[in-house]
């Protein structure tokens, strides 16, 4: 029997009590014909389906752009979608109009996505820049028109409106007036989860799940829903994530910008924007691709995990975690709740290597932590993905640079080292030899990052670092 889940699609509450696995998208379009939501790649890569989600937090409302494809309804309970035929109004929004004034607008059928990011980004951009614009339609994909004219549309839009809040949003005409009573309407049936039953299948944002089992009639049990392993918070010694906190929420967090202020651009380079807002750390985590760039990070984090399996807990170094290719060191039915940083950090660097720089999955990735006094290494965790079977923390190389002044030698005896802990595979993102050749220049891309006072390149080239 199949639960009811209610929630609130546009203007008009909902019922129903068809699968939780099926996807939004498959629901939207098939069952109540709101077709204005595209349909493409069903990967959640081109933005033609986005809607906006809006969820109650703590009171307030908030909204973010999902791509629906990658979203189940079952997840829905409490919460408030927004399809391109709920921001329509009885003559064009602003935001519309300036996509026509501009011929922005072609065969229209990723123009609904377009202007679903938009409407999220005028709701929650700390400012109207050209930048931040651009980065909220980043994942929309057009395969007609021609992007200049949207970017036109776009700084024209900007130009023309201030930072501005909801009411300011609905008074200009961007948003229909509904939206002011729908918090209220939500506190109505809002619904308190419970931990998975053992026959159901734990799920984070589902981002990689529903791409490999679209529509599944397995039972689903939804962890985004559930608060309590949610949020970011520094207590003691420790920098404590909730397991279900968001890749977007990790970057965009001021207790980590507070800690690791790089990571806000860094984490650009992980998917898009509506993938950041679905994609949990844990799921990133328990998926164990060995290029998982959250994985990477953690491990130069030397991040602890909490795993919970009903009311007993135990912690685990997330070095101990990744034992082979997607296998982990956890039970079937083990959650991870908790991810704990200790505190204080060390200089940190972060680098990716794709074929391209966005929306790309890594060939070679890799991250460090380093705590150095007087050019003498303190402590140093490297982590690298992309060259083993799983994300690898290199502790033979961390070893070697154990107390060693940072100079060329010690890096030329460091990178000997790392090259015997790695065994990467010739695939589509590079031979076994390119990956090799990423992972030294990825290291000495680290230290001359971090230390351009005690390294350069003519010194490496000098000593034969550099092949």
């Amino acid at each position: 029997m199949n639960t009811v889940v209610k929630f609130i699609l546009n203007n008009s509450f909902v019922e129903s009590d068809l699968p939780a696995s099926l996807s939004l998208l498959d629901y939207l379009r098939q069952q109540l014909y709101l077709t204005g939501t595209k349909e493409s790649c069903h990967q959640g890569e081109c933005g033609a389906c986005l809607v906006l989600l809006g969820e109650l937090q703590q009171g307030q409302l908030h909204y973010k752009a999902i791509t629906s494809c990658l979203l189940a309804l079952g997840e829905l309970q409490g919460k408030h979608v927004v399809t391109i035929e709920g921001l329509n109004q009885s003559q064009l929004s602003p935001l519309q109009q300036v996509f026509v004034d501009n011929g922005a607008v072609q065969c229209g059928y990723c123009t609904p996505g377009f202007i679903i990011a938009l409407t999220e980004f005028l709701l929650n951009a700390e400012t109207y820049t050209p930048e931040e614009a651009k980065l909220a339609i980043s994942n929309n994909l057009c395969r007609c028109t021609g992007y200049q004219s949207i970017k036109r549309a776009v700084l024209q839009l900007i130009e023309n409106i201030k930072k501005t809040n909801l009411e300011n949003l609905i008074s200009l005409g961007f948003i229909p007036d509904y939206f002011l009573e729908i918090p209220q309407r939500l506190h109505a049936f809002a619904k308190k989860n419970s931990l998975p039953v053992a026959e159901s299948i734990a799920l984070g944002g589902g981002t990689d799940f529903f791409v490999q089992h679209h529509n599944t009639e397995s039972p689903l049990e939804f962890l985004t829903s559930h608060q309590e392993f949610k949020g970011i918070h520094i207590k003691g010694d420790y920098c404590y994530l909730g397991a279900e906190t968001t890749v977007e929420d990790f970057r965009c967090s001021p207790v980590i910008k507070s800690i690791l202020p790089t990571l806000e651009n860094d984490l650009k380079l992980f998917a898009a924007k509506p993938l950041r807002q679905r994609a949990t750390l844990a799921g990133n985590l328990v998926n164990a691709s060995p290029i998982a760039d959250l994985s990477i990070i953690l491990l130069s984090l030397n991040a602890e995990l909490e795993l919970i399996l009903k009311n007993k807990s135990h912690c685990l170094n997330l070095k101990d975690f990744f034992i082979d290719y997607k296998h982990v060191a956890k039970e079937s039915e083990e959650l991870i709740k908790t991810i704990k940083i200790p505190l204080p950090l060390g200089l940190f660097h972060y680098q990716k290597v794709s074929k391209r720089q966005h929306l790309d999955i890594a060939s070679v990735n890799s991250a460090i932590q380093i705590t150095v006094t007087d050019n003498i290494i303190q402590q140093v965790h490297l982590a690298v993905g992309g060259v083993a079977a799983t994300p690898l923390y290199l502790h033979k190389s961390n070893v070697y640079l154990h107390h060693k002044t940072i100079d060329a030698d010690a890096i030329k005896g460091m990178l000997k080292t790392a090259q015997t802990e790695v065994s990467p595979i010739s695939d589509i993102r590079g031979s076994s030899q390119y990956k090799r050749l990423l992972l030294q220049q990825i290291i000495i891309g680290h230290f001359l990052a971090l230390f351009p006072k005690y390294l350069n390149w003519q010194d490496l080239q000098f000593k034969g670092v550099l092949q």
